[in-house]
């Protein structure tokens, strides 16, 4: 049976567990959200920045024997693309390298050093733009937990102030009731309509 005073009891526990949940929900969320965002600039651009670092070191020593080295780079670039224009710019890395190889000389050295540039300028910017999101992402989070933890403290002062008297309002009507009978008013009647423990204590 719903009415009881062991039910009640166990309703109001858990309510306030369930705005603890919710509390605690929206932070992990948040985190996790926030978490993701920078995840993705690492695993990218960051990435992608070390290949282009990678070619440049190798392509400024004895070109020989860095050849496949650069390659190997180029390849794992050109398999790292998120950004617009970064594609375009990748393919004339390979162009450019692919005549380095076959006319080795510094003017074609330093378009590539351009093609690099062009990359990495790209990258940057992306990780500037995304860090700009992440921060607003941050923001946008603090104010949403901010906002529930004040709801959840609001619901839970509120509960913490009526509950009690909520449960404890038949025992009221029953002590009346019975102070009433002790003063021999006996057409005093108990009015206690839902609670089946004190309906059974006012009959008794």
């Amino acid at each position: 049976m719903l009415n009881t005073l062991k039910n009640k009891i166990t309703i109001g526990l858990v309510f306030l567990f369930t705005l603890l949940l919710l509390s605690g929900g929206v932070g992990i969320y948040n985190i996790y959200k926030l978490r993701k965002e920078a995840k993705g600039i690492i695993q990218a651009n960051y990435e992608t920045l070390n290949y282009c670092q990678g070619i440049s070191v190798l392509l400024d020593s004895l070109p020989p024997q860095n050849n496949k080295q650069i390659e190997e780079l180029i390849r794992l670039q050109q398999h790292n693309i998120t950004e617009t224009g970064e594609r375009e710019a990748t393919d004339n890395l390979l162009q450019h390298w692919n005549k380095l190889k076959q006319d080795y000389n510094i003017q074609t050295i330093y378009i590539i050093h351009g093609d690099l540039n062009l990359i990495e300028r790209l990258n940057m910017q992306a990780i500037e733009r995304k860090n700009s999101t992440a921060e607003k992402t941050a923001d946008e989070a603090l104010l949403i937990i901010i906002v529930i933890s004040a709801l959840v403290l609001l619901s839970a002062l509120i509960f913490l102030f009526r509950f009690p008297n909520y449960v404890t309002m038949p025992l009221k009507k029953l002590t009346k009731g019975i102070k009433e009978i002790a003063n021999k008013n006996y057409i005093h009647r108990i009015n206690i309509q839902k609670d089946v423990e004190m309906i059974e204590l006012a009959e008794a």
